[in-house]
C-alpha cells in the first residue's frame, strides 16, 4: 500500500496544471531581463500586476457571485 504526504498528494494532483495570466509587454520584458540574473525579486512586477488585476476585476466579481451570496446566506 502506498501513502502520500499532503504535499506529495497536492503536487501529484496539480503539478501538470497550467494557468496562464495576461501580463502586459513591459512586465514580460522586465521578467525576461530579471531571469538573466535571477534574484528573489525576479517576479515582483508580475506579482504586483496580478494583484492589481485581482483587486479590480476578480475579487469584485467573486463578491457579486452566487457562490459568495450562498456562503453569506449559510452563516
Amino acid at each position: 500500500m502506498c501513502f502520500f504526504s499532503g504535499r506529495e498528494l497536492v503536487h501529484r494532483s496539480y503539478a501538470s496544471v497550467v494557468i496562464q495570466v495576461s501580463l502586459d509587454g513591459r512586465v514580460r520584458e522586465v521578467i525576461g531581463k530579471n531571469l538573466l540574473n535571477p534574484t528573489s525579486h525576479a517576479f515582483d512586477d508580475a506579482q504586483s500586476q496580478i494583484y492589481t488585476l485581482m483587486q479590480r476585476d476578480s475579487y469584485p466579481r467573486f463578491l457579486a457571485s452566487r457562490t459568495f451570496g450562498a456562503l453569506l446566506q449559510a452563516q
